[in-house]
């Protein structure tokens, strides 16, 4: 990833330096073919080009640095998708431990400022799961968070509907429903994660 960080850059540069040097070229023409009166104007034509050029040239590195970031993120969710089956399978599982735990305590702070009992407590959790992660994974993805939801009097069992994700699941309580697809979260940690991925990539 770095080599191709570096390519990409440097054909980036090139770009950007070519673009300075013409504009350097076409203002040094127009300074030389002007009468003194008019070096001023001449002078100040080329600091615009330079400053004009300069700007391109950023422009440059930054697309070709967000392409990078991208595509960064973009293996990192191709790599997930790509465990082994029991290796993903357990990070599921994972996943929807630490989903169902913040959903129940969740709930049990909205039932402590329910002052009005209006709100149902939510007794049966649905997980819901791609077609194609349905033939990777076993029943006992969901073991260890059923007996969660058990020691709080909740049912959780895997949705005979299939979820339009890429990876990951839906767990659906009541009427609400937490999306826990692999590229969703990895959308959602980008903001925190991306000053890492540069300078991995660009120092």
């Amino acid at each position: 990833a770095q080599s191709e960080a570096d390519e990409i850059l440097l054909a980036a540069r090139n770009d950007a330096d070519a673009i300075t040097s013409e504009y350097k070229k076409k203002a040094a023409e127009i300074a030389a073919n002007e009468e003194s009166e008019a070096a001023l104007d001449a002078e100040s034509i080329r600091s615009r080009t330079v400053a004009s050029a300069q700007k391109i040239k950023r422009n440059l590195l930054l697309e070709a640095k967000n392409a990078k970031i991208d595509e960064a993120f973009e293996k990192a969710r191709l790599k997930l998708l790509g465990l082994g089956d029991k290796d993903y399978e357990k990070m599921l599982s994972i996943m929807l431990v630490s989903t169902v735990k913040k959903q129940i305590a969740s709930e049990k702070l909205s039932l402590m400022q329910d002052t009005d009992g209006e709100i149902a407590v939510c007794e049966k959790y649905s997980v819901i799961l791609s077609g194609s992660d349905k033939k990777r994974v076993s029943a006992d993805m969901i073991k260890d968070a059923s007996q969660l939801a058990l020691t709080e009097g909740k049912e959780l069992s895997i949705s005979d509907e299939n979820a339009d994700i890429d990876g990951g699941f839906i767990l659906r309580c009541g009427d609400i429903e937490i999306n826990c697809s692999i590229g969703l979260i990895l959308a959602q940690m980008r903001d925190t994660l991306e000053g890492d991925v540069y300078r991995i990539l660009f120092n």
